[in-house]
């Protein structure tokens, strides 16, 4: 164990040192000015913006129908015995979390973030609990901005801040470099991508590493000085590069660990983004999984933008 988070420790400086290297290296690009697009201009609601700006939002979730939340400790921490989390080993969860985040400029290319999380979930064997989940932090720096979109990289901290033995956090620290982009190819559509690499530190030893990416196209579909429609398309994956998943009967009986390693989740996620005047805005969602694997069976999100 200790030769495999020396890897993850190696692994994690070097993405790092290669993030900040950019970052500086690009710095005279990314302060150009004229012609980089604002935060209104991103409307994707799974993807993160690469578009740095001053914003509050508010973020409601229901997820149903989670059959693997112990997988390589990327919702929960195990259980029953296996590791800090409930008492009786999970067969399937529903679960909502609504999330407070707040992003502010530090500068014309960068910005740092904060994000607070309220869990409640609804197991099928264990007992329903709610709390404060996994608290998380960050800095996203537009390395490349202007006319011909956005090259941002995003470095975030997840905290346990959320008590395992209640289902409300994976028990350990995760680290999160990213890169994100956006890109406008008409006067009124847009893609944006994303891909973010999650390096759990310290967690027990199912927990894996996991690539996610993700590519969305938004087009407005109608715009006035009072009112913005923009639909929404987006897929988003998940790959685990390691990690055990344990398996478990019916009834919640414990019967072994499967490898988790090499299994992908791709799901679509439709949606419609609502803006109301210059400040505000809406956005509902619907996603499911396209693939075997999934983290749930259907998942919808309400979210409100506050642009200041």
């Amino acid at each position: 164990m200790a030769t495999i988070r020396t890897l993850r420790s190696s692994k994690l400086l070097l993405l790092v040192a290669l993030a900040w290297g950019l970052a500086a290296g690009s710095q005279a690009s990314a302060q150009t000015g004229g012609g980089y697009f604002p935060i209104r201009d991103s409307s994707v609601g799974y993807i993160d913006s690469a578009i740095p700006g001053n914003m509050l939002r508010f973020r409601f979730d229901a997820a149903y129908e989670n059959h693997h939340p112990s997988r390589a400790e990327f919702f929960w921490a195990p259980g029953s015995g296996k590791g800090p989390g409930l008492p009786l080993t999970e067969t399937s969860v529903d679960y909502q979390e609504a999330r407070g985040y707040l992003e502010l400029l530090m500068g014309e290319s960068w910005s740092l973030f904060f994000e607070v999380p309220t869990r409640f979930i609804n197991p099928d064997i264990n007992e329903n609990h709610a709390g404060l989940g996994d608290v998380d932090g960050g800095i996203k720096w537009a390395v490349l901005q202007g006319e011909a979109g956005t090259l941002s990289l995003q470095f975030r901290t997840y905290a346990p801040t959320g008590n395992p033995h209640l289902g409300l956090s994976n028990a350990h620290t995760t680290l999160e470099p990213g890169v994100l982009f956006f890109l406008p190819v008409s006067e009124t559509a847009a893609l944006e991508g994303e891909c973010r690499y999650f390096v759990p530190l310290g967690g027990d030893a199912i927990s894996g590493d996991v690539i996610r990416y993700g590519l969305g196209l938004q087009c407005k579909m109608y715009e006035s000085k009072c009112c913005r429609l923009t639909p929404v398309l987006e897929t988003v994956g998940w790959t685990f590069l390691h990690g055990g998943d344990p398996v478990v009967t019916p009834d919640g009986t414990f019967i072994g660990l499967a490898n988790a390693t090499g299994e992908t989740i791709v799901n679509i996620k439709v949606g419609m983004r609502v803006g109301a005047g210059e400040h505000m805005d809406f956005y509902g969602g619907w996603s499911r999984p396209l693939t075997g694997d999934k983290f749930y069976e259907h998942e919808w999100r309400l979210e409100m933008r506050l642009l200041f």
